[in-house]
This record gives structure tokens, sequence and C-alpha cells, in this order.
């Protein structure tokens, strides 16, 4: 009798050793399931990331793209293709920002070279054209220039736009006179002439 208790009390003990490892098993598949199902979901979403054309890295490459069309670089230039093995999404994701990264690289250095190129025109153009001696200048170039000084000591004093013209005809007109008494002969260009039976316009 004490032998057929024994065996029962074994066998109820075995048993539910045998329960606690299916729970464990269970226990263990239902978690590994979890951890696929959320990497699915992670793999998903950094997919539709890349994929989605409003995502911050997308918005930031079209806005450097637009610089550079702006500037003259060639955008539509295709590096070389290397084979690769196929990389996860994280490296995928991480190789695009570093193509961003790239692009703002030379969008920067473009700038700056183009910085440089507009600051030595500026530069070029405020660089004082030397004036003429009152020696080397000729009577037309001596009438002209004692008229715009005239005129801008006339405006500078507070004259209006007329009266700074009719300054600067007078003093325009006291070199052609000085001009004159000294043998120059200022030379009036002829008016074309029409030529009824050519219909052409001749000077002569």
């Amino acid at each position: 009798m004490s032998d057929s208790s024994s065996s029962d009390s074994s066998s109820s003990s075995e048993e539910k050793k045998k329960k606690k490892k299916d729970k464990k098993k269970d226990k263990k598949k239902k978690d590994k399931k979890k951890d696929k199902k959320k990497k699915k979901e992670k793999d998903k979403k950094k997919k539709k990331d890349k994929k989605d054309p409003y995502s911050k890295t997308a918005q930031e490459k079209a806005r450097l793209e637009a610089q550079q069309r702006l500037m003259g670089i060639d955008t539509n230039k295709k590096a070389k293709k290397k084979k690769k093995k196929k990389s996860s999404s994280s490296e995928s994701s991480g190789s695009e920002s570093e193509k961003v990264r790239k692009m703002q690289d030379l969008l920067d250095d473009q700038t700056m070279k183009r910085e440089e190129e507009l600051a030595e025109e500026a530069e070029k153009a405020t660089e004082p054209v030397p004036e003429k001696s009152w020696e080397e200048m000729t009577w037309s170039e001596r009438a002209a220039d004692a008229a715009q000084k005239a005129e801008a000591q006339a405006v500078w004093k507070g004259a209006s736009r007329a009266d700074a013209r009719r300054a600067a005809a007078r003093a325009s007109e006291e070199v052609l006179l000085h001009a004159v008494d000294d043998g120059f002969v200022q030379t009036v260009p002829q008016r074309a002439k029409f030529n009824a039976a050519t219909g052409t316009l001749s000077r002569g």
C-alpha cells in the first residue's frame, strides 16, 4: 500500500515539473514572438521614414538640391554604383543622412567661393578711375567736366534740378568760349540727307 502511494506522489510531482517546463517554453515562445513583432515594426518604421518624402531628411535633401541647382551645380550626376551587399534599414538611413551632410558641405564650399568672387568684383568696381589732368583733357572733355562739377555743386547747395542744369550749361559754355579763344573749332556732325532715288540716308 505504501509503495503505491509513493509511486502516485512521484508521478504527480513529475507531472507538475512537466507543466512548469511547458509553461516556461510557452512563455519563451511568446517572448520571441513579441521580439520579432517589435523588430518588424521598427524595420517598417525605418523603411517608411526612408521612403517618406515628407521626412526631415528628405526635406533637407530636397532643399539642398534646389540650392545647388540655383548655384549651377549639377545634381543629376550619379556616382558610379558599387556592388554592395544588402544593408539593413539602419545602415541605409545612416547613409541617407551622410549624403545630406556631404551635400551641405559642397553647398557651403560653393557659397564661400561665390562670396569671394563677388567680393573681388566689388573691390575692382570700387577702385577709383584715375582722373585726367586739365592738360590731358580735350576741350570737349573739359567742358563736360566743368558742367558736371557745376551741377553737383548747385545740387549740394540746394538748387532745384532745373537750376542745376542751367548752372552746368553755363559752365560748359564758359569753357567752350575759352576754347574758341584758344583756336578750338567745335565740329558739328552733319545731318543725314534723304536720297529719294535710293531711298536711303546719306551724309555729306
